[in-house]
């Protein structure tokens, strides 16, 4: 009689309990929403005791992750085992110089990048040709040579001319210069025709060397293509850019 008197009484209390002594959730009372949840979790901060896991994963802390070494981290790429790999980092340029690569290697240089070339500078039929480093539109002609010629070389009549000067050297090295390439040194007769059609590019310096000769030896024909092709004399010693000329095939 008593066991149950103690047990109308709790129920009368709102309260559930079986007959073994253990308390369940009272009855009329709903369990919190995810959002109250959620609000509860983000409302403050949380001290989680060492050893927390999370989906079975140990938690890194901050004081775990301030104690890693460079060499506790994997998968680090080849070039950056030594830190950061920059190789620029102890590149000094001076003032008007920049970096820049050449054979795998970083340098400080001064010169200046080849300029772009405008396409709407060329004309109907001209290629692009590289010369000393330089480029510009050519004819096409000019850059393949005409027919029966190598490139770089205009045809006048049987002869290939070059149609551009070289660079200024003697009139014994200018022979020795074409001899070597397998070519001869341009006479006066050679060069006159495309000196007057304007097909040949002029000596930045005036004069030329041609292969003509004087009586005495000491002093060679020379041609001015800006003065009307009128040629002189010159001292062999001097220095006059040349062209050198072959057969046409």
């Amino acid at each position: 009689m008593m066991r149950l008197l103690v047990s109308v009484s709790l129920l009368a209390l709102g309260c559930n309990t079986d007959f073994e002594g253990k308390s369940a959730a009272p009855t009329g009372v709903d369990p919190p929403t995810e959002e109250e949840v959620e609000d509860y979790i983000t409302n403050g901060a949380l001290d989680l005791a060492p050893g927390t896991t999370l989906g079975g994963a140990s938690v890194a802390t901050e004081d775990d992750l301030a104690g890693l070494d460079w060499t506790d981290l994997g998968g680090v790429p080849e070039d950056l085992l030594d830190g950061d790999d920059d190789t620029l980092a102890v590149l000094s340029c001076a003032e008007g110089e920049w970096p820049s690569m050449a054979g795998g290697t970083w340098s400080c240089t001064a010169t200046l990048p080849p300029e772009r070339v405008d396409a709407a500078t060329g004309s109907d039929g001209d290629v692009l040709m590289v010369t000393a480093g330089t480029a510009a539109w050519v004819p096409i002609e000019e850059a393949f040579g005409s027919a029966g010629c190598p490139a770089g070389t205009i045809q006048t009549g049987d002869t290939c001319v070059e149609s551009a000067a070289r660079p200024a050297l003697t009139w014994r090295d200018a022979v020795l210069a074409c001899a070597t390439d397998s070519l001869h040194l341009c006479t006066h007769a050679e060069l006159l025709p495309g000196c007057v059609a304007g097909s040949t590019t002029p000596a930045s310096t005036g004069l030329e060397w041609t292969a003509d000769r004087t009586g005495n030896g000491q002093a060679a024909m020379a041609f001015d293509q800006d003065y009307d092709c009128e040629a002189t004399t010159e001292s062999i010693g001097n220095q006059r850019e040349y062209r050198c000329c072959t057969g046409a095939r």
